[in-house]
C-alpha cells in the first residue's frame, strides 16, 4: 500500500511531485479491465445512433481531401483557417489506411480517445471504488457518449489536456509540455483551457495551502505557439466570426434563442439535465477537496481548469459568439466525474448505486433526444443520394450531402466562391463543372444570397429540381433542396459526323456547353431519296444566314449527289438527283424546320427527312410505350401522336409530333463502334412531297 506521502496530492518532504497510485495490484488492474469493458460496450451501443449534427461529416470531408490530395483545405467553407489542423492529420492518416469513404473509421479513433482518456482518469482518481466511479460516471453521460462516437476533435483535444494534466501531477513537465502543444494544435478550446490553467493555478495554490508552487514554465511553449497561430492564420479570431453568423442565422430560424440570457440559461440548462448526477454532487466533490489539505495540485490542475472552462464557454454563448453545442463541454466532463466521485466514493453502497442508477435513468430519458440529433440529416443524406448520378461536381454547404453524394472530396465545392451577379454566377458553374447543387435554407449561405428562392423550391433556369423539397424533408430539419445545372443549349447549323456518315451533309445539331451531340448521327431535317437503284443523300450544301438580332435562322440547300452503298455503309459522289430547300429557325429550345422542295428527278419510292442525334439519346418513349438502348431497334414504328428520345447523362430530350400526310413515322437507335451512334425519329413520305413543316421540341431530361 502507498504511503500517505505519495497518495494523491500529497508531496512527499522535499519533493514537489504529486505521484498517481496506479492499480499496480492484479485487483486494480482487473477493476481498470472491467470498467473500461462496460465503457466500451457503450460505446458500441452509442455508435449505432447515426452521426448527429454535420461537423462529423465537415471534419471527414477535410480529412479525406487531405488524404486524397495532400492539400489541408476545407471544399466548403474554407475553415482550414478556423479549425485547427491537428485532428485533421491524424484522420487522415487513419483514411489512407482504410479507405476514404471509412468514416466508421474515424468514429472508431475518437471512441479509443475517449477509452484513454477514461483510463487516465481512473488513474488520476487513484484507482479502486473512486476510479471507478469516476469513470462510471463520465461513461454513463450522455454527452459523452454522443461526442466519443462523433467524427470531432473533442475526444483527441480533451485526451491530450488530461494526459497534460496526468503528466504534471506526476511532474513529468517535458512529457506535459509536448502534450499542451499537441492540443493546441488540435483545437482553439485547449488555448482557453491552457490560459485558464495559467491565469488561474498561481491564486488556487494559495487558497489550497498547497506546500509547493508548479511552475508553469512548461506551458509557455504551447502559449506561444498558440500565439504565433493566431498571427499567422488568426484561427481564434475565425472561429468567433463564424460562430456568431451561425448564431445569427440560428436565432433567425428559432433552432436557438436570440435573447442573451435565455440562450445563456438553455445552454446551462442542457448541460444540467445531461449531467445531472455531477452537477449535484460535484459540488460536494469540490468542497470536500478544498477542505483536504494534500488536494491543492489537483484542484490547480484538474478541476479548477474544468470549471473555469465551463464558465468561460457559457460567457461565449451568452455574449452569442459560441453557438451553445453540446460538445463545448465535453472536456470538462472528466473533472466533473471525479469530483462526484470524491463526493460519494466513502458512501454506502447503496447511496453510490442509487447515484449511479441516476446516471443511467438519465442516459435512458436522453436516448431519444440522441436518436433525432441523428436523424435531423436524413433528408440531407437522400439529397445527396439523388445528386450522386449527376455528372460533374457537385455544390453545397452541407457535408452530409458530400458525403452521401460518393463523389471524390476534389468534386465537392461550396458556394463561398460563388459571385454576387446571377448570370455571372451561371457562367462560374458552368466553367467549373458544377452538374448539381443540393441546397439549405440557410440564409447566410452564399448560394443564398445569389439565387433567392431557389433552395426553398423555386426552380429557376438553369436550374432543373430533381424530386421537391418535400422529397427532403423531415421533421425539425431544414428545407433541402436539389437541382440538376442544365448546361448552354443552342442549336447550331452543322457539325461534321463520325464513322461512315462523316463526308455527309448535316443539318441542325444540338450543342451542349460548346459539345455537339450528334454522333454520328445527321442532325435535325436532313433528306434523303429512295429510288429503285439506291439511297441518295446530301453531299454538298449551301447555308444562307437569315438571322436577325435575338434570333437565330439560316436556310440550307441540300444536293442529293451522295449514293449509298453496301447498305449505306459507304456514300459515293454521283450526279445530283435533286436539290431540297430546309429553314431552320431557332427560338429559346424549339427549333422550327420547314422543308421545301426545289427540284427532284421522277422516279423517288420515298422521300425520308431525318432527325438524329447521337446514341446517348437511349430512352426512347411514345404514348404507349418507353424503350431503353438496344431494346429500341433500328427501325420501330411511333405508335400514337409524338416520339421522344431521352439522355439522362446529358440531362436532356427532343421530341417530335407526328405528320399528318406522313405516310410512316419510325425511330431509329444503333450504337456499334466504330463508327455507328445515333438516335433519330424519321419521317417517310411517297412520291409527290412538297414539303413538310414541324418542330423539334427540346427539354431537359425529366
Amino acid at each position: 500500500m502507498s504511503s500517505p506521502a505519495r497518495s494523491l496530492g500529497r508531496p512527499a518532504p522535499g519533493n514537489n511531485t504529486i505521484a498517481i497510485d496506479r492499480p499496480r495490484s492484479f485487483a486494480g488492474s482487473r477493476s481498470l479491465a472491467a470498467v473500461l469493458a462496460f465503457a466500451t460496450l457503450l460505446l458500441l451501443a452509442a455508435s449505432r445512433i447515426p452521426l448527429a449534427f454535420e461537423d462529423s461529416y465537415h471534419h471527414w470531408l477535410i480529412a479525406a481531401e487531405l488524404a486524397q490530395t495532400g492539400r489541408l483545405r476545407d471544399p466548403l467553407f474554407g475553415m482550414e483557417d478556423t479549425w485547427l489542423p491537428g485532428y485533421h492529420v491524424a484522420a487522415a492518416a487513419i483514411l489512407q489506411v482504410v479507405g476514404l469513404w471509412q468514416i466508421g473509421a474515424l468514429r472508431a479513433f475518437s471512441a479509443a480517445c475517449a477509452l484513454a482518456t477514461l483510463a487516465l482518469l481512473f488513474r488520476i482518481a487513484g484507482g479502486g471504488a473512486k476510479g471507478v466511479i469516476a469513470v462510471l460516471f463520465v461513461s454513463l453521460n450522455p454527452i459523452f457518449l454522443l461526442t466519443a462516437t462523433s467524427v470531432v476533435a473533442e475526444p483527441l483535444l480533451t485526451l491530450c489536456l488530461l494526459g497534460t494534466t496526468t503528466a504534471l501531477l506526476q511532474d513529468r513537465r517535458r512529457l506535459a509540455a509536448v502534450l499542451a502543444l499537441v492540443a493546441c494544435l488540435v483545437g482553439t478550446k485547449a488555448w482557453l483551457w491552457l490560459v485558464l490553467l495559467a491565469a488561474g493555478y498561481p491564486l488556487l495554490s494559495l487558497v489550497a495551502r498547497s506546500r509547493s508552487r508548479a511552475a508553469i514554465s512548461w506551458l509557455l511553449p504551447a502559449l506561444l505557439l498558440a500565439a504565433v497561430l493566431e498571427v499567422l492564420i488568426s484561427p481564434a479570431a475565425h472561429s468567433v466570426s463564424r460562430a456568431a453568423a451561425e448564431v445569427g442565422a440560428a436565432a433567425a430560424r428559432g433552432n436557438i434563442a436570440a435573447n442573451p440570457i435565455t440562450r445563456g440559461t438553455d445552454f446551462l440548462g442542457y448541460f444540467a439535465l445531461a449531467a445531472l448526477p455531477l452537477v449535484v454532487l460535484a459540488p460536494l466533490g469540490f468542497l470536500h477537496e478544498l477542505h483536504d489539505p494534500g488536494a491543492g495540485r489537483r484542484l490547480a490542475l484538474v478541476h479548477a481548469p474544468a470549471l473555469m472552462y465551463v464558465a468561460a464557454v457559457t460567457g461565449l454563448v451568452f455574449v452569442g459568439a459560441y453557438t451553445g453545442s453540446h460538445r463545448y463541454l465535453y472536456p470538462a466532463l472528466p473533472a466533473l466525474g471525479l469530483l462526484a466521485a470524491t463526493a460519494i466514493h466513502r458512501s454506502r453502497w447503496p447511496a453510490i448505486a442509487g447515484a449511479l442508477a441516476g446516471a443511467v435513468l438519465v442516459t435512458v430519458a436522453f436516448l431519444p433526444v440522441l436518436q433525432s440529433f441523428g436523424t435531423l440529416d436524413e433528408g440531407l443524406a437522400r439529397a445527396g443520394v439523388a445528386a450522386s448520378g449527376v455528372p460533374g461536381e457537385l455544390m453545397t454547404d452541407s457535408p452530409v450531402a458530400a458525403y452521401s453524394s460518393g463523389k471524390p472530396p476534389s468534386q465537392i465545392r461550396g458556394s463561398r466562391d460563388l459571385p454576387a451577379d446571377p448570370e455571372a454566377a451561371v457562367l462560374f458553374l458552368r466553367a467549373n463543372g458544377v452538374g448539381s447543387l443540393v441546397l439549405e435554407d440557410i440564409s447566410y449561405y452564399r448560394v443564398n444570397k445569389t439565387f433567392p428562392g431557389l433552395a426553398g423550391g423555386s426552380a429557376i433556369p438553369p436550374f432543373l429540381a430533381i424530386g421537391t423539397p418535400a422529397d427532403y424533408s423531415v421533421a425539425g430539419g431544414k428545407t433541402v433542396a436539389v437541382y440538376r445545372v442544365t448546361g448552354e443549349l443552342r442549336f447550331i447549323r452543322s457539325a461534321a459526323g463520325t464513322g461512315k456518315t462523316e463526308n455527309l451533309a448535316s443539318g441542325a445539331v444540338l450543342e451542349l456547353d460548346g459539345r455537339t451531340l450528334n454522333g454520328e448521327g445527321l442532325g435535325f431535317g436532313v433528306p434523303l431519296l429512295r429510288y429503285p437503284d439506291g439511297d441518295w443523300f446530301a453531299g454538298t450544301r449551301v447555308v444562307t444566314d437569315l438571322g436577325t438580332p435575338g434570333e437565330s435562322a439560316w436556310r440550307t440547300v441540300y444536293s442529293m449527289d451522295r449514293r449509298g452503298m453496301a447498305d449505306d455503309t459507304a456514300f459515293l459522289p454521283a450526279p445530283s438527283r435533286g436539290a431540297i430547300e430546309v429553314t431552320y429557325r431557332a427560338t429559346g429550345r424549339d427549333l422550327d424546320v420547314s422543308v421545301r422542295v426545289l427540284n427532284i428527278d421522277p422516279g423517288y419510292r420515298e422521300l425520308l427527312l431525318m432527325n438524329e442525334q447521337s446514341a446517348a439519346f437511349d430512352d426512347y418513349a411514345d404514348s404507349t410505350r418507353t424503350l431503353v438502348g438496344a431494346s429500341v431497334g433500328s427501325w420501330t414504328p411511333v405508335r400514337g401522336d409524338w416520339a421522344r428520345f431521352r439522355s439522362g447523362a446529358l440531362g436532356l430530350e427532343w421530341s417530335l409530333p407526328r405528320l399528318g400526310d406522313a405516310s410512316g413515322f419510325h425511330a431509329a437507335r444503333e450504337s456499334r463502334a466504330p463508327g455507328i451512334d445515333f438516335s433519330g425519329l424519321e419521317y417517310s413520305f411517297g412520291p409527290g412531297f412538297s414539303g413538310a413543316d414541324y418542330t423539334v421540341k427540346v427539354g431537359d431530361a425529366r
